[in-house]
């Protein structure tokens, strides 16, 4: 992820581990492997036969976890964990016999023992522990599979309905999540600020960016409402903004072709819907610049689970602030495209889109098109707290379309731009805050680089009122903004609804 847009979840913390590849079972032989909690820890086991799950409220240290990986070597096939439970499995041909004595995990490796995978059921808690792990490893997809399964046997168990709830949440479906939470009478921090956020949500937001001769500051207040959770699992949620974003820019093509110094505000207002279920949404958008009394449409698809998602957007008309002469002489963009988010292992997720973008000013019509293509990869190298992701992000447009004034210069601030960023991130929970640091470098193939990097702090205050504070420098090159970039960001959000 880019330093200029750093996404945080409060829902979940969950991060993952890799995989080690089968080999062919060898003669039969029995090993001990050892992994030890910390002093105090409270642990629970729950087996099947052959995978072994286990619970806590603390997670192992990196140094034990690695060592009883590197230990277990080829005898280990799956190991994936988040900071409350991990789910152990052998290779073929291996069975597990696990131990727990106080804080200790011992387990003893049988090898070409017969199998325990052909067991008839398993136990409702050791179901709901497999689910949580695939969606800890990444994979909320698989994970709701497996609870809806459960669910068709167990409709009123209150493990899985709390489990759901969970998921429900996650994926900001707070309406249908806060009516689980309260048959269940939940108290708990999370279940409370579900509820709350059922209520609707309320924040003001001021970020500002300066770029060397262009420069904006917008101050806006949204809000979003959840109506509706119907039986066939659809949600409805609707919401609106008003935005106002005063810009200043030193060298503004005007329509006769002069240069010109410009200060001034825009306000927009834009109402916002959704529709939709854990495997398809569907978002709406109606803009309009007040300032300009100019209304444009957006439409965004999203098919699948997040671990396996494609998306299709378009937008006609809709008000534009990206270059000085849209903002500032009343722009628009009409746009559309695809693109695709793919979990290739639970430590790797790639993504990219293509969109076709066409660039038009009041009165004039479209004056410019391009392709822009963004992507990236992320990849987890640590998942304890603090918790490492490498990334590397893509964000490139190529103009095929620029007109010209009669005098020469470019009716746009537009060019060819392929920024490559990588990047370090490291994230750490602290009580309800976590903070976010993230550093890195930004190449462009058309010209210039330098530094990228921002630090977050988020949290809740209480169970109603969130916030955020960002601030950072970027390098990525973007129409008006050549060089290195300074921007902050600042939010406060209210949920309103009542325990």
């Amino acid at each position: 992820m880019t330093a200029a847009s750093i996404t945080l979840s409060f829902a979940s913390v969950a991060l993952f581990a890799g995989q080690v590849s089968p080999v062919t079972p060898v003669a039969a032989t029995a090993d001990e492997l050892t992994l030890d909690w910390p002093a105090r820890t409270i642990l629970s086991m729950e087996t099947d036969g052959v995978e072994t799950v286990m619970r806590f409220d603390r997670a192992p240290d990196a140094v034990s976890l690695e060592a009883f990986r590197r230990d277990a070597g080829t005898d280990l096939i799956r190991m994936d964990w988040n900071d409350t439970s991990m789910v152990i499995r052998p290779a073929p041909g291996r069975t597990f016999v696990p131990n727990l004595k106080g804080t200790r995990l011992s387990i003893r490796i049988v090898r070409d023992a017969p199998p325990g995978a052909d067991m008839a059921t398993e136990p409702v808690d050791y179901s709901l522990a497999r689910a949580a792990a695939e969606s800890a490893s990444g994979y909320p997809g698989r994970a709701r599979k497996m609870l809806l399964t459960l669910a068709r046997s167990l409709p009123d168990d209150p493990q899985l309905i709390r489990t759901m709830a969970d998921m429900d949440a996650s994926r900001g479906a707070t309406l249908r999540a806060a009516r689980h939470y309260r048959a269940l009478d939940a108290a708990d921090a999370y279940a409370r600020r579900t509820i709350r956020a059922a209520g609707g949500e309320v924040a003001a937001i001021v970020a500002a960016r300066d770029g060397g001769g262009f420069a904006q500051i917008e101050a806006s207040v949204r809000a979003t409402v959840p109506v509706a959770a119907a039986r066939n699992g659809l949600d409805t949620v609707i919401g609106g903004a008003i935005r106002q974003v005063r810009t200043r820019a030193d060298a503004v093509v005007a329509r006769d072709g002069g240069i010109r110094t410009l200060r001034r505000p825009v306000t927009l207002a834009e109402v916002m819907g959704s529709i939709g279920d854990a495997t398809t949404r569907l978002e709406l958008l109606g803009a309009g610049n007040l300032s300009r009394t100019r209304i444009g449409l957006a439409a965004r698809l999203l098919r699948g689970p997040a671990e396996r998602e494609w998306r299709l957007a378009a937008a006609y008309h809709l008000p534009d602030v990206l270059t000085a002469e849209q903002v500032l002489l009343g722009g628009y963009v009409d746009r559309w495209g695809g693109g695709v988010t793919w979990r290739s292992s639970p430590a790797m997720q790639v993504q990219g889109d293509i969109v076709r973008t066409s660039y038009g000013l009041a009165r004039e019509g479209i004056l410019a098109t391009s392709t822009v293509v963004t992507g990236g990869v992320d990849a987890t190298v640590r998942r304890l707290n603090p918790a490492l992701t490498l990334s590397y992000r893509l964000e490139a447009e190529y103009v095929d379309r620029l007109d010209r004034r009669v005098n020469g210069p470019a009716a746009l601030s537009l060019a060819d731009r392929e920024n490559h960023t990588v990047q370090a991130l490291v994230a750490e929970q602290r009580g309800p805050w976590r903070l976010v640091a993230a550093a890195g470098w930004t190449f462009d193939r058309f010209g210039g680089n330098g530094p990228t990097g921002a630090l977050t702090v988020a949290g809740f205050i209480g169970d109603a009122w969130q916030a955020e504070a960002t601030g950072g420098v970027s390098s990525i090159r973007r129409p008006n903004l050549v060089g290195t970039q300074l921007f902050a960001r600042v939010a406060l959000r209210r949920s309103m609804g009542r325990l």
